[in-house]
């Protein structure tokens, strides 16, 4: 039951994820911060998931054990059905008492961990601007307070514990008491009916036990619906439209006419005109916190535009399916996530039918010494800053997007690696629409046209 349950359960998980990647994935950048993610994706699925493991089974389980046993045990001797049934009786009671404090406490701890987890990453993600030293105190605060619930939930736990040991000992000295009348009586039970009693009774406290982790499993997957419901509430903030236009066939053109973009209160991009014909490339250049990222989301469609229009062969990308807009462009990002996967399952991400030797010729094309099945570990920790751009890099290159958005492609790199993977960006983006943005010389060489972005306005 308990392997059969379990593989169910997780199978069941695994779609759950996909389905909560997808709801995230239209919410637009950094809608969620990343503890919240990750308490997303693994205590609250679990929560919903493990449901039946940790509730209906258990309960399910209980019920039949505790109904069958006594039946049997009361066909033996009624007497003894009521000593087996009213210490189990008297547990489940205590179980049902402690449940709404058990309930709280458990609340309690999830939303500290959450919180916890949220301010840690956010000190990590800002250590560099003192971020660890402002959030200490809170940090402590959350942690102490998920540490006393934890404490007090597993002082519930300890008592339940030892109140069924109680029971089930006085369980057992009764039915030995009362069974020894039965033998001596009329019926004359059969010594070895009382042991196989008394060894039942250990089995069925056994049981039991499980539904002292019932209240706080049942508040856990309360707590998580509410936080699915919370998520489904959230506006994206690219909304598909009603009536998506469908993108001609032919290689896609790209144009902003006066296309502004604003966050947290701050004009990142302003009036911002641009007309790229296909098969055109253009570099931009500017110095760090120009807002050259920004202009590459703007065109990718993660950022709305918050004044002006951004188009794809004159159709309003508002008017654009995003599913649509995303298998027209392919953008590599510096600090493009890589997975803890091997380099050839990252490069399947952008080219999943491409042979294998495609995939180790763009290795060797972007002077990437690793194998196809080198682990890349985790965060991409056992490569280098440069490696693990160039492998972001490898897989736009390998995607089958007409319009590539190349963000500082050979930052961290050496001249002579710069000029390697220019050459690879020259031979792989022939035909393609390609936009470049960066600080260093070496991209201007691809170009047929150089603009510079400077304070978010393009020159």
């Amino acid at each position: 039951e308990r392997v059969t349950g379990h593989a169910a359960a997780l199978a069941l998980g695994a779609g759950q994820r996909l389905a909560l990647f997808d709801r995230i994935a239209v919410l637009g950048e950094n809608s969620q911060r990343l503890g919240d993610l990750i308490g997303r994706v693994h205590t609250d699925v679990d929560a919903q998931v493990m449901h039946v493991v940790r509730v209906t089974v258990p309960a399910v389980a209980v019920g039949v054990v505790l109904g069958g046993f006594s039946a049997w045990v009361a066909w033996l001797d009624a007497p003894l059905a009521a000593v087996v049934l009213i210490p189990a009786l008297l547990f489940t009671v205590a179980v049902l008492v402690a449940t709404r404090r058990v309930s709280a406490l458990a609340e309690a701890e999830l939303a500290g961990t959450r919180e916890h987890a949220s301010a840690l990453l956010d000190a990590l993600a800002a250590s560099a601007d003192g971020a660890g030293t402002l959030l200490r105190r809170q940090l402590a605060g959350t942690a102490a307070a998920a540490n006393e619930a934890r404490l007090e939930l597993d002082r519930i736990s300890g008592r339940l514990a030892l109140l069924k040991e109680v029971l089930l000992a006085g369980c057992v000295l009764a039915l030995c008491l009362v069974g020894w009348r039965a033998m001596t009586g009329p019926q004359a039970l059969a010594p070895a009916l009382l042991v196989g009693a008394c060894l039942g009774a250990v089995a069925l406290f056994e049981v039991l036990a499980v539904i002292a982790g019932i209240p706080a499993a049942v508040e856990q997957r309360r707590s998580s619906s509410r936080r699915t419901a919370e998520l489904d509430a959230l506006q994206p903030a690219m909304p598909a439209p009603s009536l998506p236009h469908d993108l001609p066939d032919s290689p896609t053109a790209v144009e902003l006419r006066s296309a502004g973009v604003e966050l947290s209160g701050r004009a990142v991009l302003r009036n911002v005109s641009l007309s790229v014909a296909p098969g055109e490339r253009v570099v931009i250049r500017g110095p760090s916190g120009a807002g050259k990222t920004t202009l590459l989301k703007l065109i990718a469609r993660r950022l709305p535009s918050t004044t002006g229009e951004v188009s794809y062969n004159g159709v309003p990308a508002d008017q654009v399916a995003p599913s649509a807009v995303h298998s027209r462009i392919a953008m590599h990002l510096q600090d493009a996530p890589v997975l803890d996967a091997s380099i050839e399952e990252n490069l399947r991400i952008g080219a999943q039918s491409a042979p294998s030797s495609t995939l180790g010729s763009m290795l060797t094309d972007l002077a990437l010494p690793q194998a196809l099945s080198d682990q890349v570990g985790e965060d991409a920790a056992l490569l280098s800053g440069g490696e693990r751009a160039r492998v972001s890099l490898a897989r736009t290159l390998l995607s089958g997007a007409d319009v590539l958005l190349l963000d500082e492609p050979t930052a961290h790199l050496d001249p002579g690696t710069e000029q390697t993977v220019l050459d690879a960006i020259d031979l792989h983006t022939r035909g393609r629409t390609v936009i470049v943005v960066s600080h260093r010389e070496g991209p201007v060489r691809l170009a047929d046209r150089v603009l510079e972005l400077r304070d978010g306005v393009l020159h």
